[in-house]
């Protein structure tokens, strides 16, 4: 997939403020149009919670929260922690994939200082299997870094979700052993 950031008139600092969505960048797969957008707007608030309670959706309802988190939860109550989504969103408006950040300490036994954030991914049906996630992803990802500076970054992978474990190292993040009775997992850390 090819990316192609966008110049913002104004700095962007992160997270947005709730319901406020800016295009970042523009992507091109087969022919296709995709927009990258830091933040969501209320329509992709919406399409988010829909995707979160759709049964039908086996990949999301096995290796997620997102039931318990935006389906049946508050996206202002997990908003307000301090997290930024960022959203790959088709030319229709349809919510493609979606990655967020948030500061949260990471779970591992050799404790480190740093400034800990984490980061969670997905994509959704038309898009999963597309081979869109990694450049998504790792364009987001850098993104982030350069507005967040010094921050490491880490992940809890559902034991089984082969595809995401395998992301996660792509983008060059490394297992490593989580607390005991914390993680229900994999944890990896960049």
């Amino acid at each position: 997939m090819e990316i192609t950031p966008h110049t913002l008139q104004e700095p962007l600092s992160l997270p947005p403020s709730l319901y406020s969505s800016v295009v970042i960048a523009e992507a091109k797969k087969d022919g296709q149009t995709l927009l990258l957008r830091v933040g969501l707007d209320r329509e992709l608030v919406r399409q988010l919670k829909e995707r979160s309670l759709d049964e039908s959706d086996e990949a999301v309802q096995s290796n997620t929260s997102d039931r318990k988190r935006f389906g049946e939860g508050s996206y202002e109550g997990w908003y307000s922690g301090n997290r930024t989504p960022f959203a790959l969103v088709d030319t229709s408006g349809r919510l493609a994939a979606l990655a967020w950040f948030g500061p949260k300490d990471a779970p591992i036994a050799e404790k480190e200082e740093a400034l800990w954030h984490t980061i969670a991914y997905r994509s959704y049906p038309p898009y999963r299997g597309a081979g869109i996630m990694g450049d998504f992803t790792r364009f987001v990802l850098e993104y982030y870094r350069r507005l967040i500076p010094g921050v490491r970054i880490w992940a809890e992978v559902k034991a089984g979700n082969t595809a995401s474990v395998a992301l996660a190292k792509k983008l060059g993040f490394e297992e490593r052993a989580p607390l005991l009775g914390r993680a229900h997992g994999v944890i990896l850390t960049d």
